[in-house]
């Protein structure tokens, strides 16, 4: 678990260290995205520079702090939207518009 907020810790970086020792498999989760100053880009460029490139997003966060509502999966290339009266229901939805990364255009050689 990276916080949103204060990013990369020291204790982040002792696990990782653990991990590499005993070469075992990680997934990192980015949390707090709801929080004031949270952000996923810094967080994660935080990573990337700590750790490496290796260190890609299977979702993305729909907003952050008050605007926090969600997650893009880009493994199943669903959107799933967390519902505002705190009941903890999820409906999935197709990935809004606005947040639809445009496909790369492939330059002939």
């Amino acid at each position: 678990m990276v916080s949103g907020v204060t990013g990369v810790e020291v204790t982040t970086e002792k696990v990782w260290k653990f991990a590499d020792q005993y070469e075992l498999p990680r997934a990192i989760i980015i949390n707090k995205m709801d929080r004031e100053r949270a952000s996923f880009s810094r967080t994660l460029d935080a990573l990337q520079k700590k750790f490496g490139k290796n260190i890609v997003p299977i979702q993305l966060p729909m907003g952050e702090e008050k605007d926090f509502n969600g997650v893009i999966d880009l493994v199943t290339m669903k959107a799933y939207k967390y519902s505002t009266d705190g009941s903890g229901k999820v409906d999935t939805l197709d990935i809004p518009a606005d947040l639809r990364v445009k496909p790369m255009r492939r330059v002939q050689p």
